[in-house]
Protein backbone atom coordinates (compact mmCIF):
# COMPACT_ATOMS: atom_id res chain seq x y z
CA UNK A 1 0.00 0.00 0.00
CA UNK A 2 1.30 3.34 -1.04
CA UNK A 3 1.32 6.29 1.37
CA UNK A 4 0.26 9.60 -0.58
CA UNK A 5 2.64 12.97 0.68
CA UNK A 6 1.51 16.08 0.61
CA UNK A 7 4.14 17.32 -1.81
CA UNK A 8 3.28 14.89 -4.62
CA UNK A 9 2.32 16.90 -7.93
CA UNK A 10 4.48 20.15 -6.60
CA UNK A 11 6.96 19.87 -9.04
CA UNK A 12 4.47 19.68 -11.80
CA UNK A 13 2.89 22.72 -10.75
CA UNK A 14 6.22 24.73 -10.33
CA UNK A 15 7.25 23.51 -13.85
CA UNK A 16 4.21 24.97 -15.26
CA UNK A 17 3.98 28.31 -13.38
CA UNK A 18 8.15 28.86 -14.61
CA UNK A 19 6.60 27.88 -18.12
CA UNK A 20 4.06 30.71 -17.77
CA UNK A 21 6.17 33.11 -16.66
CA UNK A 22 8.68 32.33 -19.36
CA UNK A 23 5.94 32.63 -22.19
CA UNK A 24 4.99 35.88 -20.61
CA UNK A 25 8.29 37.46 -20.53
CA UNK A 26 9.17 36.38 -23.73
CA UNK A 27 5.96 37.65 -25.01
CA UNK A 28 6.29 41.25 -23.60
CA UNK A 29 10.00 41.14 -25.18
CA UNK A 30 8.60 40.45 -28.91
CA UNK A 31 6.42 43.20 -28.43
CA UNK A 32 8.39 46.08 -26.64
CA UNK A 33 11.17 44.73 -30.34
CA UNK A 34 8.07 45.02 -32.76
CA UNK A 35 7.48 48.70 -31.26
CA UNK A 36 11.27 49.69 -31.17
CA UNK A 37 11.67 48.55 -34.77
CA UNK A 38 8.59 49.99 -35.93
CA UNK A 39 10.11 53.49 -34.57
CA UNK A 40 13.80 52.83 -36.13
CA UNK A 41 11.99 52.39 -39.36
CA UNK A 42 9.69 55.25 -38.65
CA UNK A 43 12.82 57.98 -37.86
CA UNK A 44 14.72 56.16 -40.82
CA UNK A 45 11.75 57.14 -43.47
CA UNK A 46 11.29 60.17 -42.11
CA UNK A 47 14.92 61.69 -42.59
CA UNK A 48 14.68 59.72 -46.25
CA UNK A 49 11.52 61.32 -47.58
CA UNK A 50 12.82 64.74 -45.68
CA UNK A 51 16.00 64.09 -47.96
CA UNK A 52 14.15 63.30 -50.61
CA UNK A 53 11.56 66.26 -50.45
CA UNK A 54 14.78 69.44 -50.29
CA UNK A 55 16.29 67.17 -53.28
CA UNK A 56 13.02 67.37 -55.25
CA UNK A 57 12.34 70.85 -54.03
CA UNK A 58 15.50 72.04 -54.93
CA UNK A 59 15.63 70.49 -58.72
CA UNK A 60 12.15 72.41 -58.77
CA UNK A 61 9.68 68.90 -58.77
CA UNK A 62 6.91 68.82 -55.92
CA UNK A 63 8.88 68.14 -52.22
CA UNK A 64 5.56 66.69 -51.18
CA UNK A 65 5.26 64.04 -53.95
CA UNK A 66 8.75 63.39 -53.80
CA UNK A 67 8.27 62.23 -49.98
CA UNK A 68 5.44 60.16 -50.22
CA UNK A 69 6.93 58.47 -53.19
CA UNK A 70 10.21 57.69 -50.78
CA UNK A 71 8.26 57.00 -47.59
CA UNK A 72 5.72 54.59 -49.61
CA UNK A 73 9.39 52.36 -51.14
CA UNK A 74 10.24 52.57 -47.11
CA UNK A 75 6.69 50.94 -46.29
CA UNK A 76 5.52 54.05 -44.39
CA UNK A 77 3.27 57.00 -45.16
CA UNK A 78 3.11 60.66 -44.81
CA UNK A 79 1.15 61.75 -42.53
CA UNK A 80 1.79 65.59 -43.11
CA UNK A 81 4.19 67.09 -45.37
CA UNK A 82 4.85 71.30 -45.79
CA UNK A 83 7.34 73.50 -47.71
CA UNK A 84 8.42 76.53 -45.52
CA UNK A 85 10.49 79.57 -47.09
CA UNK A 86 11.48 79.89 -50.72
CA UNK A 87 14.00 78.32 -52.53
CA UNK A 88 16.85 80.41 -51.34
CA UNK A 89 16.22 79.14 -47.73
CA UNK A 90 13.46 76.50 -46.83
CA UNK A 91 13.30 73.68 -44.50
CA UNK A 92 10.47 70.33 -45.48
CA UNK A 93 8.67 68.72 -42.71
CA UNK A 94 7.76 65.42 -43.13
CA UNK A 95 5.73 63.12 -40.84
CA UNK A 96 5.62 59.37 -41.10
CA UNK A 97 3.40 56.70 -39.83
CA UNK A 98 4.67 53.00 -39.64
CA UNK A 99 2.79 50.05 -39.19
CA UNK A 100 3.75 48.08 -35.77
CA UNK A 101 1.88 44.97 -36.93
CA UNK A 102 0.35 44.79 -33.36
CA UNK A 103 -3.20 45.37 -32.62
CA UNK A 104 -5.49 47.03 -29.68
CA UNK A 105 -4.21 47.61 -27.12
CA UNK A 106 -1.03 48.37 -27.95
CA UNK A 107 0.03 51.12 -30.95
CA UNK A 108 -1.19 49.90 -33.99
CA UNK A 109 1.50 52.60 -35.88
CA UNK A 110 4.12 54.51 -34.65
CA UNK A 111 5.01 58.25 -36.08
CA UNK A 112 8.45 60.71 -36.59
CA UNK A 113 8.89 63.76 -37.40
CA UNK A 114 11.77 65.10 -39.50
CA UNK A 115 12.92 68.43 -41.27
CA UNK A 116 15.75 68.68 -44.06
CA UNK A 117 16.25 71.89 -46.15
CA UNK A 118 18.13 74.44 -47.78
CA UNK A 119 17.88 76.65 -44.51
CA UNK A 120 20.32 79.51 -43.86
CA UNK A 121 21.42 80.56 -40.65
Amino acid sequence: MRVRRRDEGFATMFTAGIALVLVMAATVAVTVVAIVLAGHRARTSADLAALAAAAAEISGLGACNAARANAHANRAHITTCRVEGELSSFVVSVTVAVDTGLGPPLPPEVTAESHAGNAQG
